[in-house]
């Protein structure tokens, strides 16, 4: 495997498994682009033949089908793959939505003359922080219907929410 994210002057989308992932994905987006697919689809749609990414044809590896998985390993693909345009949407709301919010606590952070202890927004910026760098749309993740993915997405909306009530 090469470690680079160039063969042949192609870009690859962090590493070649990944973006078989990715390739599968859009496949099965472009037939279901509307309504998306439905929950937890991805491992049964990308084993049929119309959808399937083979990435090594001449390799060592063999004609492994890498491009199919229990997941498309990317948030976003997920949540369009499965929910479609609906649920891009609701997703680049949501994405938004923390950005401003980022970005706002470190204004107001900044603003502020309190001890670091005192001020809230310091914590408020590492939690959207923690909640922006899970639902990136550029970088691999886990499913969302995956328990230790729900922990590290869900925990800091706790916190958020009993910081920002006070």
């Amino acid at each position: 495997l090469k470690k680079n994210n160039y063969i042949n002057k192609e870009f690859i989308f962090f590493t070649e498994e990944h973006h078989s992932l990715m390739l599968t994905s859009f496949k099965i987006i472009k037939s279901n682009f509307l309504f998306g697919t439905g929950s937890k689809s991805f491992s049964f749609l990308c084993g049929k033949d119309e959808f399937k990414t083979i990435t090594y044809p001449n390799n060592d590896i063999g004609k492994e089908d890498i491009g199919c998985s229990t997941h498309p390993h990317n948030v976003f693909l997920q949540v369009f793959l499965e929910y479609g345009i609906l649920g891009i949407i609701i997703y680049l709301t949501i994405l938004t939505q923390v950005i401003f919010k980022f970005f706002f606590n470190i204004l107001e952070y900044n603003k502020r003359e309190l001890p670091i202890y005192k001020n809230k927004n310091l914590s408020l910026v590492f939690l959207y922080l923690s909640l922006l760098m899970n639902i990136f749309p550029f970088i691999p993740s886990g499913s969302l219907f995956n328990n230790w993915f729900s922990i590290i997405l869900y925990m800091p909306i706790g916190f958020i929410l009993s910081l920002e009530k006070k």
